[in-house]
């Protein structure tokens, strides 16, 4: 039937404009597909077809609502298609757009460490936007977290896993693109420009209006989502050949700074927050438990400020030796001995600094022994929910400090890797191509890479 096809649309949200797609497929009369948002990506299916209308009706995990029921109506003529959503207990959404004509590769995540690599719309550059070509993109630790459907617990002790919320999402924030298109009203880039994405943010709330961008209320990222499991369902990154992205939030990428460099701006900004929140001073003594790619960029970063000595913790060889590598002046394994008491013996009263950058829970309570006396624990890492006795924290008069990259720190990270005052190629393990995206996520749970850039 004509009504069968892929289309580019524009949705009319309570609060703004937001691209998306929506894919229909007729047979027998039964309406199945997909639509893409900011809301997140769904499939449907039983949905009804009458003429040239058809309807459908889905569940949608939404950003600060949670699960409600979404019924969805439209109109297909020609290449053109319109209509609503109907948000059970919060209002409408309308959508218009046109039938997509180019397509590009997506690795598209279908369930617990699986992809497929598909053909889907290529988005269609708006008013206010860019149209990107994706040059590279590294996995990122909390990719890995999703495609192994692992994830937080609710606040009652009820697991959620948080992949079973992005089966059919594209994942991918940590990437350098370069722009093909640019929209109308747009100053300042140009088409041939290398662009490095930032964390959404909305830039009105009250949060945005103070310069806590990281702590939006309005972004795609929401903080109160987080446990809930719907703070992450609006993830449609980079892992495909190109993304829409607004604007505003990005840093032009400089000549002197590679491709691989440039697509590690978010997470070295990730280390430097902790460098920067946790007080840390040149000469302060540091330690690093993990010593995944946000704990290596870590080490980078508190080497660039003066940190001595600086101590990392692991229980994957490879990657202590890495630090060590990097300039740690050592590297103990979890493994091998209390790694507590030898930070302890190596600093002589306990690191000035402790900076978490895994997810075990334990950890935190633990680390109280090894930080000194008005000393910092600064929490990186995303760590489970974890019973802690705070008495330590009165003992000792500890400072603990959540840690979570905020758009200040982007601009120091790319001027330090365009000064060389930080060298991250040594972190980049291996380069495949997009089509090697499963591939390369089981080489980063076997541990035989650091990091891996997937290239369209």
């Amino acid at each position: 039937m004509a009504i069968d096809g892929a289309y580019n649309v524009l949705w009319s949200l309570a609060r703004d404009t937001s691209p998306g797609t929506i894919t229909l497929k007729v047979e027998d009369n039964a309406l199945s597909g997909s639509s893409s948002s900011d809301l997140g990506q769904y499939k449907f299916e039983g949905g009804k077809v009458t003429g040239d209308q058809f309807e459908w009706s889905m569940l949608v995990n939404a950003p600060q609502i949670g699960e409600i029921k979404v019924d969805v109506n439209g109109t297909v003529s020609g290449d053109d298609i319109s209509g609503q959503a109907k948000l059970e207990d919060y209002g409408s959404a309308t959508f218009r757009g046109t039938r997509a004509t180019s397509f590009m590769r997506a690795a598209v995540v279908t369930g617990k460490r699986q992809f497929e690599i598909r053909k889907i719309p290529t988005p269609v550059v708006r008013p206010g936007t860019l149209l990107l070509k994706v040059k590279c993109c590294a996995i990122c630790g909390t990719d890995l977290e999703f495609v192994d459907h692992h994830g937080w617990a609710k606040p009652s002790g009820e697991e959620l896993f948080l992949g079973s919320k992005l089966d059919e999402a594209i994942l991918g924030h940590e990437w350098v693109g370069e722009v093909v298109e640019v929209g109308e009203g747009v100053e300042g880039w140009s088409v041939g420009d290398r662009v490095v994405d930032l964390r959404g943010c909305c830039g009105q709330c009250y949060w945005c209006r103070r310069g806590f961008h990281h702590l939006c209320m309005g972004g795609l990222v929401r903080i109160e989502d987080i446990r809930g499991g719907t703070g992450w369902a609006s993830m449609y990154g980079a892992m495909a050949e190109y993304v829409l992205r607004p604007a505003q939030n990005r840093i032009k990428v400089p000549d002197s700074v590679s491709d691989e460099e440039a697509a590690l701006t978010e997470p070295l900004n990730v280390g430097l927050s902790a460098i920067y929140e946790s007080g840390m001073k040149a000469g302060d003594s540091v330690a690093i438990l993990g010593g995944g790619h946000i704990g290596q960029l870590t080490l980078l970063s508190a080497k660039a400020a003066g940190a001595a000595p600086i101590i990392l913790t692991d229980r994957i060889q490879s990657r202590l030796d890495k630090a060590l590598e990097l300039g740690a002046d050592y590297a103990l394994n979890v493994d091998e001995g209390d790694v507590y008491e030898q930070i302890v013996d190596i600093t002589e009263a306990g690191a000035d600094v402790i900076i978490i950058c895994v997810r075990d829970a334990d950890v935190i309570q633990q680390s109280t022994l090894a930080v000194r006396r008005e000393g910092t624990i600064a929490l990186l890492g995303f760590p489970k929910p974890a019973q802690i006795d705070p008495i330590y924290w009165l003992a000792k008069r500890l400072r603990i400090v959540a840690c979570d990259p905020s758009l200040r720190y982007n601009v120091q990270a790319m001027r330090l890797m365009q000064y060389k005052q930080i060298d991250c190629k040594p972190l980049v393990s291996a380069i495949m191509p997009l089509e090697n995206v499963g591939k390369a996520f089981d080489s980063l749970y076997a541990g035989e890479n650091l990091m891996v850039m997937l290239k369209p």
